[in-house]
């Protein structure tokens, strides 16, 4: 059941309902759809529009990424695997993160799936990894430009049940594949690295 931020259940009589569409028309629908994916199963779940915002704001920083990739790596990279510990690094965690997914969709614990994807998304992705390989970036490092852009693919691939009008119009503007985003297999995404 969806409560108030003072813990009282939602509803018109009592006068503080939200309204989707407004929450939609402020945000966006991915923000306001990230915020209903944090509820656990059978648990109350307060509405907080911090999180409707937290949300927004992880939209952004996926927007901030797609950007950066766009701006520093103007075609498909050839792939090329001479790795380095930070990209040994950041594939562990990936490989890792993708063996959760398919636990947390398995049992309906799509709060977590959630939480993980943001997780690897702007802390070990964009604020570690990203920030390690920009100046190999600048020097056209092969294998850091594969890297960034695949995994970039493959952060949207993962994020499009949670955020799919986002990813969608990123993935398509990016990658510019003959293809929806929803049309990549999951099981098969890590052979894109590897």
């Amino acid at each position: 059941m969806v409560l108030d931020e003072k813990g009282r259940k939602m509803s018109k009589s009592l006068g503080n309902a939200i309204d989707p569409n407004e929450i939609m028309d402020k945000y966006s629908p991915d923000a306001l759809r990230y915020w209903a994916l944090l509820a656990a199963p059978g648990n109350d779940y307060r509405f907080n529009i911090k999180d409707i915002e937290s949300g927004q704001a992880f939209i952004i920083k996926l927007w901030n990424i797609g950007r950066y990739i766009e701006m520093n790596i103007k075609e498909k990279p050839e792939k090329v695997l001479e790795l380095k510990d930070e990209d040994r690094e950041i594939i562990k965690i990936l490989e890792k993160n993708i063996k959760e997914s398919k636990e947390y969709v398995d049992k309906f614990r799509y709060s977590e799936y959630v939480k993980l994807w943001r997780k690897f998304a702007w802390e070990d992705f964009a604020n570690n990894y990203l920030e390690k390989i920009k100046e190999r970036i600048k020097n056209d490092d092969k294998t850091a430009k594969y890297l960034l852009y695949t995994i970039y693919k493959i952060i949207l691939i993962m994020l499009h049940p949670i955020l799919p009008y986002i990813t969608e119009y990123i993935y398509q503007q990016l990658y510019k594949e003959n293809k929806l985003i929803i049309e990549n297999k999951i099981d098969e995404i890590m052979k894109l690295i590897l």
